[in-house]
């Protein structure tokens, strides 16, 4: 029930800032309405102004502003299913109207829907978009001859992080590898896996450490989780650690209970 309740919230939270969204983008949209027709394989446009039945032709020149009209119509759409599903939300619970706002672009022709840019991305071209990024990645010393690789072929420096990347890949939560952040004073770090939760849009940063019997690399890890606090990034919040030692090896018990907690 409390994550009923907490969906319940989540997409409260997020038709709000998608109406948000429309009224600031509908500010600055053009007047008038669009047109479009297909002749053959290919789709001619025409625009009119507010209260006239005439309209006008727009060249392949002036495309953009067949574009801008496309999507102000979109824009108007979502802002009234938003909207709709809002009150329904807040009035009836758990029942849901027959229409939410990502069905806004398929009541646009098929001429119009070619123009426009959606709003709200699906979880899977969000997390598509997110995990597209291209970094350079730390390179392996030359003198490290012992090989870790993950189910994705991936290098990695431990036989713990091939089970942490392992598992998300089990559970589909998209990360990086070892991306760069720049700390104020320090430089760039490596922490060593960035995640996306999909469901929250939320990411986070993961450090596993792993000898913490070492006094001197414990000290390190205390310096470094303070360095990344001062950037807004602290433990239990977006910032996920897990430990182990000698006695007290990396479970995948545990992996999985903070994937389950902070990533699904």
């Amino acid at each position: 029930m409390s994550k009923i309740i907490t969906d319940m919230q989540l997409r409260k939270k997020q038709l709000e800032d998608v109406i948000k969204l429309t009224q600031k983008a509908l500010r600055k949209a053009p007047h008038g309405n669009l047109r479009s027709s297909k002749h053959g394989k290919k789709y001619y446009y025409y625009s009119t102004k507010a209260g006239s039945k005439s309209y006008e032709y727009i060249s392949v020149k002036d495309m953009n502003k067949a574009k801008l009209l496309a999507q102000k119509e979109y824009l108007l759409e979502v802002q009234r299913l938003a909207r709709n599903e809002l009150i329904f939300l807040t009035t009836r619970g758990c029942e849901y109207p027959v229409k939410t706002f990502e069905s806004a672009i398929s009541k646009l022709s098929l001429g119009k829907q070619v123009l426009v840019e959606p709003i709200w991305l699906s979880d899977a071209e969000y997390a598509a978009k997110w995990k597209s990024q291209e970094y350079e990645k730390l390179p392996f010393a030359d003198d490290n001859k012992t090989e870790y690789y993950t189910n994705q072929g991936e290098r990695v420096r431990s036989k713990s992080e091939i089970m942490i990347a392992n598992t998300l890949g089990k559970f589909k939560v998209p990360y990086y590898y070892e991306f760069p952040l720049h700390v104020p004073l320090i430089g760039e770090i490596h922490p060593d896996f960035r995640v996306l939760n999909i469901r929250l849009r939320q990411e986070y940063f993961w450090e596993h450490e792993g000898m913490m019997d070492d006094g001197t690399y414990s000290n390190t890890v205390v310096e470094r989780i303070r360095a990344m606090e001062k950037i807004g990034y602290f433990p239990g919040q977006n910032l996920i650690m897990t430990f182990e030692s000698k006695s007290n090896p990396l479970s995948q018990l545990n992996i999985e209970e903070n994937i389950k907690h902070y990533l699904l």
